[in-house]
């Protein structure tokens, strides 16, 4: 019963240092945020907005290497979200070698998971290559 009550405590904790995190990055304290989510870098969510971070250099130096690599991690983990940025990065070569298979793969999953943007982007790339009357 001990293990369960710790267990409970620590994913409580986890969710309001990812809260905190979130808020400084709402807040417009994104040099604070980041260093919050390196803490918790186990955490998808928080591998998604340092990808994110990386990725546009809100927070820290814009390097699309390390936002790739955060990218993929929470996209493995099934950040929604962090699967369509990682079709970015292939269809835009971002940190990546550009491959649109590549890109087409992973905007077709975010797609079928709900994202709106992955869905526009596969649809233009279809569109691109004759594939869509």
């Amino acid at each position: 019963m001990a293990d369960e009550s710790n267990e409970y405590i620590s994913e409580h904790d986890i969710d309001g240092r990812i809260e905190q995190a979130q808020s400084y990055y709402d807040n417009r304290d994104p040099h604070k945020a980041f260093e919050l989510f390196e803490i918790l870098s186990d955490v998808p969510y928080a591998q998604y907005m340092l990808g994110d971070m990386c990725y546009t250099g809100i927070g820290t130096e814009r390097d699309y290497i390390k936002a790739f690599d955060w990218i993929k991690k929470a996209a493995c983990n099934g950040i929604v979200p962090a699967v369509y940025m990682l079709g970015l990065c292939y269809e835009l070569g971002n940190g990546t070698e550009k491959n649109i298979d590549e890109a087409r793969v992973y905007y077709k999953i975010a797609a079928e998971a709900g994202d709106d943007s992955a869905a526009k982007r596969l649809n233009r790339i279809m569109a691109d290559n004759g594939e869509l009357d």
